[in-house]
Order: C-alpha cells, then sequence, then structure tokens
C-alpha cells in the first residue's frame, strides 16, 4: 500500500506583513479588553515581543485573511506597530494549532520558572511579563521545596494546587499514596501523614495561573 501524503498546512518560512493588510473575522469587544487574558497577553508583548507569528491566508496582493492572532493584533494595533510577523496557512481554515493547546501544569511551570531565573531573568521581570505579582513567581518558584521525587514524578502532568503541595511538605519522603489516588481518581486531597489526625480536606484542582498565563510561562 503506497504511503499517504500528508499536505502541510502552514508554509514553512515567515513573512513580514502591514497591519493595515490583515482582514479580520472578528471584533475584540471592548468589555474583553479589560479581562486578565488581555491585559497577560499586552504584558507579554510588552516585555518579550510578539513570540508567536500570527497565521494568516493570502488571498491577493495586500489581503491576508487573519485566521489566527486576533487579539495580538488588536494590541499591537493599539501600540502603533505598523507591521507584524505572520506565517501562511495553505487553507482559509480557521482550525489552527491554537485551537487546541496543551497548557504547561504546575510542575512544568515550576522548571520553566527555574530554568528562566538560571538564564538570567529577574523574578520581576518574568511577573511583568505574565501581568502577575512577584509573590506568585516566587511560590511556583519555591513549589516543590520539600516535596520527594516520586510525587514530582506522579503529578508532573497533573493541574495540582500549590497548597496540595504544601500538604505534601508533611508527609514522610516514602509516604506518596496520596498523589497515586490524586492520579487514580482525578481529583486531588490533601492526605493526612502518619503522625496527624486530621480529616483530609478536599482541595480544588487547577494552577494558581490563568490560561493566558500558563501558555506563556
Amino acid at each position: 500500500m503506497a504511503a499517504r501524503q500528508v499536505t502541510t498546512a502552514f508554509k514553512q518560512h515567515e513573512v513580514v506583513l502591514t497591519v493595515e493588510s490583515l482582514i479580520l473575522q472578528k471584533e475584540i469587544k471592548p468589555a474583553y479588553r479589560k479581562s486578565n487574558t488581555y491585559k497577560q497577553i499586552a504584558a507579554s508583548l510588552d516585555n518579550v515581543g510578539l513570540i508567536e507569528p500570527v497565521v494568516v491566508f493570502p488571498r491577493g496582493p495586500n489581503d491576508y485573511l487573519l485566521l489566527d492572532g486576533h487579539m495580538r493584533i488588536d494590541i499591537l494595533k493599539s501600540k502603533g506597530v505598523s507591521e507584524v510577523r505572520a506565517i501562511f496557512a495553505t487553507d482559509d481554515e480557521a482550525y489552527t494549532y491554537n485551537k487546541r493547546v496543551n497548557h504547561a501544569p504546575p510542575i512544568a511551570q515550576h522548571f520553566m520558572i527555574l530554568k528562566a531565573l538560571a538564564n538570567g531573568l529577574s523574578e520581576e521581570r518574568i511577573a511583568s511579563a505574565l501581568n502577575v505579582n512577584v509573590a506568585s513567581i516566587r511560590t511556583k518558584r519555591d513549589m516543590l521545596d520539600g516535596i520527594c521525587p516520586e510525587v514530582i514524578e506522579l503529578l508532573k502532568t497533573s493541574h495540582v494546587t500549590a497548597d496540595a503541595f504544601a500538604a505534601f511538605r508533611k508527609m514522610k519522603p516514602t509516604r506518596h499514596e496520596g498523589a497515586e489516588h490524586m492520579v487514580a481518581s482525578g481529583t486531588y486531597w490533601e492526605i493526612c501523614t502518619s503522625v496527624t489526625s486530621h480529616h483530609p480536606a478536599r482541595i480544588s484542582a487547577g494552577s494558581s495561573f490563568s490560561e493566558a498565563t500558563r501558555s506563556n510561562v
């Protein structure tokens, strides 16, 4: 059986286009410009610049249908930016790679922050780029202090709160059954250590960072 040929959805090189040549498919509402997601993307553009090029479909000379990047374009236009990096899609389908994003779980965020700090970025610079306070960055930085490697390995792909890791610090390094129960049940519980008499308390799942923050860490 002959191998099926797969057509690439995007061109392999970037181009620089004028913002005026982009045809937007949706309008960013004024209320959404006040949201945390919008503010975090704006902070990232201010401090880091455009990381991912926008995605466009070329319809003709100076006529490019914007498929992905409406918020970024809205922010860049408000700052008076006249040109933007882009990649060409081979179809005008708006279902782009950003429709399904696997956001980094808290443990991955922890290691990303450690790597950024090791590369010379300050806590203040990281916090500014993510539009969060410095205390949030320090919480993520210190989140795994005192956590045994077995628990880290079990929960590395789970969205576990910092409170859950604080509970794990009270446990003996070899008692990681609580983490196994978390993974098996899909919920996150504070499990007592063998030396405490507290009842388990439910801890909500999820990260302290917002969706945009996770994606920009």
